[in-house]
């Protein structure tokens, strides 16, 4: 057994090799996927990363606003209106119609927020986003350039729609920053793996394996329990969702018959007898449907910022079972004993620009 005692040190789509000794970072990003590097506590602490200005390329057939638009620390233009960086390789420049841009952070920080800024608008909207290269410019480094992380799907589940509007950069604009925290945290919760989850999904082929991922998202979120789960999480969902009795009892109905298909999945159980049928309805209803729910539960554990309250499970099953009782947010809240920020409400829109 080593008697040096490690470190885990966590970076999800991003690592750095830090050499002993050695001055400097080495750029690399890896796959979509959490990496684990063990460091002796005794190894002396990374340099200061150097600041730098980062583009994350993208396309989407349209994007519906005046272009540069300042949103916070980032910036969204149209390549074909902007200079290329000094060095940069004109060839990336021309191929990607769009990028989001943020200057003076560390390439670290930068990617944080940039990852953070694309999972919010895919939880505000149905855009399609196709992700390009990273291309970074720093004082010690010069240009680099990294390729798009790969993806397994043509086109992320749910996410068909061809217009990146204001109403989803103005959510990104005022969400990534907490979404960044979340999804790089070294420690794990519920919010923070639903968000993992989510991201992950995604991008998931094939589709049963998505479903799965997708239905434990919502099971991460909405229960606690460990019996009468199609049931109880039915009853959560619908209660937090849904804001009309009819489209409560749709909705229960919905999760509920996606859990139990979500069951059969896992327990190598048929869908269907015919399994042709079976992948067309996965793919074109099942997939999309479970998706939607789950942005927009995502969606509004964030606007009413409910995630603290989340992560720590103390009464979370006691809450919803309030809100399956008829009562409002606020009141179910207060019965737990967690009184509202009054000045939420008044402060939702002093971010937008």
């Amino acid at each position: 057994m080593m008697s040096t005692r490690f470190r885990m040190l966590w970076r999800r789509h991003t690592h750095y090799a830090i050499v002993a000794g050695l001055p400097g970072i080495v750029h690399a990003v890896s796959g979509g996927y959490t990496k684990c590097f063990f460091v002796p506590r005794s190894a002396p602490q990374p340099p200061a990363r150097p600041l730098a200005k980062t583009r994350l390329y993208f396309e989407a057939e349209s994007v519906d606003a005046a272009l540069p638009l300042k949103l916070g620390n980032v910036v969204l233009a149209a390549s074909k209106d902007t200079r290329r960086m000094q060095g940069e390789a004109a060839k990336v420049h021309k191929s990607w119609p769009y990028f989001l841009e943020v200057d003076r952070q560390s390439f670290h920080d930068a990617h944080k927020l940039l990852h953070a800024f694309v999972t919010a608008i895919r939880l505000a909207s149905d855009v399609r986003l196709k992700l390009g290269h990273y291309a970074i410019k720093d004082d010690e480094f010069g240009i680099s350039l990294h390729d798009p992380l790969p993806t397994l799907s043509a086109s992320a589940w749910g996410h068909y729609g061809k217009t990146l509007d204001l109403e989803a950069l103005h959510f990104a604009q005022r969400y990534a920053p907490r979404l960044a925290h979340f999804s790089m945290r070294q420690s794990f919760n519920r919010v923070s793996n639903a968000i993992r989850l989510y991201e992950s999904a995604l991008d998931l082929i094939p589709s049963d394996v998505a479903l799965v991922v997708f239905v434990s998202v919502l099971e991460g979120l909405f229960s606690t329990a460990t019996q009468e789960l199609s049931y109880r999480l039915g009853l959560s969902v619908s209660a937090f969702l849904a804001a009309s009795v009819d489209e409560k009892l749709t909705l229960f109905k919905e999760v509920r018959d996606l859990y139990t298909l979500r069951s059969k999945v896992v327990h190598g159980d048929r869908v269907h007898a015919d399994e042709e049928q079976t992948a067309i309805q996965l793919a074109e209803n099942y997939v999309p449907s479970i998706e939607e729910i789950v942005r927009r539960a995502l969606r509004k554990i964030l606007e009413e910022e409910l995630e603290g309250f989340i992560e720590t499970t103390k009464h979370l099953d006691e809450f919803y079972q309030f809100l399956v009782l008829g009562f409002s947010l606020d009141q179910a809240l207060e019965r737990v004993g967690l009184k509202r920020n009054k000045s939420r409400e008044s402060g939702k829109n002093t971010d937008k620009e």
